[in-house]
Parts: C-alpha cells; structure tokens; sequence
C-alpha cells in the first residue's frame, strides 16, 4: 500500500505518516530488506516477530471492491 493511498485510508497526514515511519525505522521495527528499495520487514524488540505481507493491504483492496472508489 502506498502512503498515499494509507493516508487516505487512515485518515492522517504525510506529516503524521512520515514521523511514524521514520520512527519505526529509528528505533528497528522497519528494516528495510537487504536489495530492496521500499519493502520492510517488521521486527520487535530486535527479534524477527512478523514478515509482514500488509495486512492492511488485503483490507484495503477489499474495501476498494466494494466502494467502487478508484484509484
């Protein structure tokens, strides 16, 4: 999911979704996977806790089909 398409759906802002993706970063929760540009994989507490598939993005483009909002 794009944060474009994240802030639309979560209703925050750049601003809000930027701090918390550089936080998650800072502090080890997002690493970005090694030869990829913006694929993360989520850790806790420096152990690998979830590779995360986005579960919001299963969500996403299920409300998508049934809004019938475009993007």
């Amino acid at each position: 999911m794009s944060s474009r398409h994240f802030e639309e759906w979560a209703g925050v802002s750049k601003t809000a979704y930027d701090t918390a993706v550089k936080e998650l970063i800072d502090n080890g929760y997002l690493v970005l996977k090694k030869g990829k540009k913006e694929t993360y994989d989520f850790y806790e507490s420096g152990k690998e806790a979830i590779k995360v598939t986005n579960p919001i993005v299963k969500l996403f483009e299920e409300e998508k089909k049934d809004s019938g909002f475009e993007f």
